[in-house]
């Protein structure tokens, strides 16, 4: 479970506190207190990017730019450039700008510098400024460094924001750049303006002419890389010159013999070769192949080849020639055996991208083969060269091979070596790195660990292995019985001896995995110690829930022949307590809504199946008599009442298990956060419940077995082997045989109550997985609203507002994402609803019969900032309460139930009528 610390620090305030605070610092005579409240701008601007605040914060801080000292304006700069993303939301750009620009007409350079920069920074918002544009103009030929230095940076910036600036500048900038006045180190900045000229193909085809005319004029290093820089990142932007600049960039690799130039020319391939590789010719890689094969320095072999790579793993693949005799497989064979090994890393990488494309793609000749046995020699390389840098340097093979594992033969025989270099391996990073891979290969193909038992079991009882190792090599041992209930008691034993070694935080790591991976009766007997050890009651209910959840499920994996009704009845009710104590583990920080619906659920699936073997065993207790039932089916005209009340029961059961799937459903489309593993067990789960409500539909009403067939089907190739998956699997196989057995049988007999009892025990015997969403979240987003209009005071709850005129509702909305950002997948669009309901009766003169009022909108977030506008026509006199929802729109289009809420009381207020009796008083006579 996640826990993180919170304190009462400015994180905790509100918007208005926390720039109230602030403020106070600039209004300060002193200068170290103006500069420390300046500095907090950026963190305010991340923790409330609402437009009202930032929209305050730079007026203030422009305020102080106008009449501060250099050191201040230089503080203000960092502000701005630090938190470009928030000043969009600036609602006076016009008076910013105004206080800001003021300064150039100062007699002290060192200020018109700063507030060039400054203005630079700014230039996203005040793209067209004429004004600011003839002041940059200007500013290229002053006198002093610091001001022409600013004004260069500022040109840069507004060329590549504005297209008429660029226009017009890029030919003041070549005249300085070809003026032999012009300093040296002055022309290398100038030249970085000239990357911004791709706003219109004239423009661009001549800023390039210029460049490659200046390469032979100007040979020194530092200007032909520069030169080289500016012209790739020219051919990026406008798409059309990358052939040439590809071209020209591989003529300065085979004939320029400096090595400074060779390491930029290389760079700037690779940048090349990840913005547009489908743009490269087989000529290009050719001409990139020999020189790979023919450098004899290792740093540039090595680059070579991590340019092919990226090339390799884009749809340029299709380009190149596979055959073993072919200059690419020759250098591949010779260079995946280099003895450096940065350049044997990089081989490989190669060699493993060409053979994803041939296993994807089914291209012969598969490399398969070579790829693995080049992963094999370089994992042995570097393990055996050790060092403290042997775990970091293993990582990128370690991938190599964890991407070739592919299918079953060749998981295999990557597991055979890479479990013997484990062995072999010193206790430190090395080995916990091959551990980890070997644990990635297991987690998607348990079944082809078996051979490794032994190795396992042998580190375990090593005395060398610390606790992050035992750790891993547990969840290796778990990984390979795959939930089974039977263990063998030399692994019980060494489990068992391991928790005891290692710390209780690793014990209960080790105990979480087993929940993961199906086995319960070891998470109970690791987790049953670990109450005893904890520092707060949040934690005590946490392990406790865990607990009674693990020993609940370690009683339905008993044997299905041997589990009765009872067994279900102590499972649920330790669910039952499990869910109360999770429920009193959450807190304001950790709310858990996860884990306790997910529990939730399997409560109630349990319930419900408790609930179908009553009904099946109703056909038994209390069999309805031959002759009312026949009259009741015979009225009825439905042979499924010959049955008598079990038909009822059976009916309720299946309805009950189709909205447990809805839940379900509901369940996964409320998990944003959760990671693909996660929602790929919720909807096995659903899966499940679908498959008894059809077997149920089938008992009853006889619809045909296919369907219950169609809802077994596993969602992918790697899910065929998971226990969820199998259950499915039998249990449509014996309803299918029951279905052949019963024939035609008129109304529901043995059989049918015999196969619905055989597909429970199988579905409630199948180890349950716990997600890792139960235990983790790895990505959190978090939607914040500011809703207006907003009362005056929180002791004035409701805002009043004239029936005649129309309510606007602003909404401004920020997207958190947590520390780890979007890990999983990312919000694309939010969509806004509002929603107005009259509380109580409507007037009795209003002809209106609708109440509520319900609009949406889609807006798409911009730097984490969304914002929308309604107009709600509230004509019913009376207290009004207008409910706003966002509702996250990830990138495919799908809809998520992850939403935010703020609620806003109105009282409708009709003028009118309350203006009558002072009217009718004035005309009273006196």
């Amino acid at each position: 479970m996640n826990v993180e610390p919170t304190t009462p620090d400015a994180d905790q305030l509100t918007a208005n506190t926390a720039f109230v605070a602030i403020d106070k610092g600039l209004l300060s005579g002193k200068v170290s207190e103006q500069v420390e409240a300046i500095v907090k701008f950026p963190s305010l601007f991340d923790r409330h990017p609402f437009p009202l605040l930032i929209n305050s914060s730079m007026l203030k801080l422009a305020d102080v730019f106008r009449v501060g000292s250099n050191f201040t304006r230089l503080c203000i700069l960092r502000v701005c450039q630090q938190s470009e993303r928030h000043l969009d939301k600036i609602l006076n750009v016009d008076e910013v700008v105004r206080r800001i620009f003021s300064v150039i007409h100062s007699n002290d350079p060192v200020a018109r510098g700063l507030a060039l920069s400054t203005l630079g920074s700014l230039s996203a918002i005040i793209p067209q400024r004429k004004q600011v544009h003839h002041s940059i103009r200007q500013s290229l030929d002053a006198r002093d460094p610091a001001e022409l230095e600013a004004g260069i940076l500022a040109a840069g910036r507004f060329a590549a924001v504005s297209k008429t600036f660029a226009t017009n500048i890029s030919e003041r900038v070549s005249e300085m750049v070809q003026s032999v006045t012009t300093p040296v180190d002055t022309k290398l900045k100038l030249l970085n303006i000239l990357q911004h000229m791709h706003h219109d193909t004239q423009t661009a085809a001549t800023v390039r002419q210029l460049c490659v005319r200046l390469l032979p004029s100007f040979p020194s290093e530092q200007f032909v890389t520069t030169t080289l820089r500016v012209l790739t990142k020219l051919a990026a932007e406008t798409l059309v010159d990358i052939p040439e600049q590809v071209e020209l960039l591989l003529g300065y690799l085979t004939g320029d013999v400096r090595r400074a130039v060779k390491a930029a020319v290389l760079s700037e391939l690779l940048q090349l070769s990840r913005r547009a590789a489908p743009l490269w010719s087989p000529a290009n890689h050719g001409a990139l192949i020999r020189f790979a094969a023919e450098t004899r320095r290792t740093a540039e072999k090595a680059a070579a080849l991590a340019v092919l790579v990226e090339l390799a793993r884009s749809v340029s693949v299709r380009q190149f020639d596979l055959a073993p005799d072919g200059p690419l497989m020759r250098l591949c064979q010779a260079e995946a055996y280099h003895e450096e090994a940065a350049v044997a890393g990089s081989a490989v990488q190669l060699l493993t991208a060409l053979a994803v494309h041939c296993q994807e793609r089914g291209v012969r000749p598969d490399v398969t083969g070579s790829a693995v046995a080049a992963c094999d020699s370089l994992l042995l390389l570097l393990t055996s060269a050790g060092g403290a840098e042997g775990g970091r340097r293993l990582r990128a093979p370690l991938r190599c091979a964890v991407s070739l594992a592919s299918d079953d033969a060749t998981a295999a025989l990557l597991l055979e070596s890479v479990g013997g270099l484990a062995r072999a391996a010193p206790a430190g990073p090395a080995r916990r790195a091959l551990l980890e891979a070997l644990c990635a290969v297991g987690s998607q193909r348990p079944h082809v660990l078996a051979p490794l038992a032994s190795d396992v079991l042998a580190l375990l009882e090593a005395p060398d292995t610390d606790g992050d190792t035992t750790v891993q090599l547990c969840t290796l041992l778990l990984q390979l019985r795959g939930g089974s209930a039977v263990w063998p008691d030399s692994e019980q034993r060494a489990l068992a001896a391991a928790a005891v070694r290692v710390s209780h935080w690793q014990a209960y790591k080790i105990a979480r995995q087993a929940m993961r991976y199906g086995h319960h009766g070891a998470a109970s007997r690791l987790l049953g110690p670990l109450l005893a050890h904890v520092s707060t009651e949040q934690m005590q209910f946490w392990l406790s829930a865990l607990l009674e959840i693990s020993e609940a499920e370690a009683l339905l994996a008993a044997p299905p022949a041997d589990r009765d009704m009872s067994v279900l009845s102590e499972a649920s009710q330790r669910y039952a307590r499990g869910l109360a104590t999770l429920r009193a583990s959450t807190s304001p920080t950790e709310q858990l809504e996860f884990p306790v619906e997910f529990c939730r659920l399997r409560w109630r699936s349990l319930q419900a199946h408790i609930r179908l073997w009553s009904a099946c065993r109703t056909l038994q207790t209390s069999p309805p008599p031959a002759c009312v039932a026949n009259a009741g089916a015979a009225g009825a005209r439905d042979d499924s009442q010959r049955s008598g009340r079990v038909t009822a029961q059976l009916q309720k059961s299946g309805a009950e298990f189709s909205s447990l799937a809805d839940d379900y459903g509901r369940l996964h489309r409320a998990s944003f956060d959760a990671d693909p593993d996660s929602l790929a067990g919720v909807e096995r789960l659903q899966r499940c419940c679908h498959l008894v409500a059809q077997a149920v539909g089938w008992a009853v009403r006889r619809t045909s077995p296919e369907t219950v067939s169609a809802a077994a089907c596993p969602a992918g190739p790697a899910a065929a082997a998971h226990p969820a998956e199998e259950a499915c699997a039998r249990a449509a196989a014996v309803v299918a045989r029951a279905h052949q057995l019963s024939g035609a049988a008129r109304g529901v007999d043995h059989r049918h109550t015999a196969a619905l009892l055989a597909v429970s025990r199988l579905l409630t015997a199948a180890p349950l997985r716990l997600p890792r969403r139960f235990f983790q979240t790895l990505q959190r987003t978090v939607i914040s609203l500011s809703v207006q209009p907003q009362p005056r005071s929180a002791s004035e709850p409701v805002i009043a507002h004239p029936i005649t005129s129309q309510l606007v509702v602003k909404i401004d909305g920020v997207v958190g994402h947590g520390r780890r950002g979007a890990v999983f997948r990312s919000i694309a669009q939010v969509q806004l609803r509002v929603t107005a309901a009259l509380q109580g009766k409507p007037p009795a003169d209003s002809k209106a019969q609708d109440t509520t009022i319900a609009m949406s909108r889609t807006v798409e977030p911009h730097n984490d900032y969304f914002h929308g506008q309604f107009l709600l026509d509230l004509r019913l006199p009376g207290i009004h309460v207008v409910t706003v929802d966002a509702h996250i729109v990830d990138a495919d289009g799908i809809q998520w139930l992850t939403s935010s809420t703020e609620q806003l009381t109105v009282r409708a207020i009709d003028e009118t009528q309350q203006s009558r009796p002072s009217r009718a008083n004035s005309t009273q006579p006196h």
